[in-house]
């Protein structure tokens, strides 16, 4: 516990020294995750619930399902959804894996998330999140890098990396707090943001 509290100490000091220096926008993620073995061989149905920023914009949720195959130290989910805002739905396809530390033996694992949106190559969007985080001893959580952007057809891309710490609460209940800069091309910086994402993950 006091190592747990060390941990959070110097993730809320360090975060708090660069937010004093740039004067972040402020965000919240709010992520449902579960997943149901069918049979012995690996396979799978997976799904997601979430709300992208419950803080800019609470309306919007998207919801996905389809399989998943778990092997040893990695699984895969290929699943395809809606997109819900102001009333209005779109069609997205969401692809995400995981390689973790059963695969190679070290604290290391690395999660990726990849989303489609729309049907038309008119006004596609495409999401692409990365993760590689190390893996803390006892439990205590999960710290890493992570990049996060957003390629559009009809306006400018948005690209950032930033740092976040993964803090188990509870149960099924994940916090995860992170810092990104962020970075528009022809542009350059635009600016930091701050996340807290909070996850149910029903295994």
């Amino acid at each position: 516990m006091k190592k747990f509290s060390l941990l959070v100490l110097v993730l809320a000091t360090f975060v708090g020294s660069l937010a004093a220096k740039a004067e972040p926008t402020y965000h919240m993620r709010l992520l449902f995750h579960g997943h149901r073995a069918i049979g012995e061989e690996g396979w799978g149905v997976a799904s997601w619930v979430l709300a992208p920023d419950i803080v800019s914009k609470p309306d919007k949720w998207l919801g996905v399902v389809g399989p998943r195959y778990d092997g040893t130290g990695w699984y895969v989910e290929g699943m395809f959804g809606t997109v819900m805002q102001g009333g209005a739905g779109k069609f997205m396809f969401d692809l995400r894996w995981e390689l973790n530390p059963k695969l190679w033996d070290i604290p290391l694992l690395i999660w990726n998330n990849e989303q489609v949106f729309g049907l038309s190559f008119e006004d596609w969007i495409v999401y692409s999140y990365l993760r590689v985080v190390y893996v803390l001893p006892k439990g205590l959580g999960l710290i890493g890098v992570e990049t996060e952007d957003l390629n559009f057809k009809n306006k400018p891309d948005n690209y950032s990396v930033g740092v976040h710490i993964i803090i188990p609460i509870v149960g099924p209940l994940v916090i995860i707090p992170a810092y990104q800069w962020h970075f528009v091309p022809g542009q350059g910086y635009t600016g930091d943001e701050f996340w807290i994402r909070m996850v149910l993950d029903f295994k």
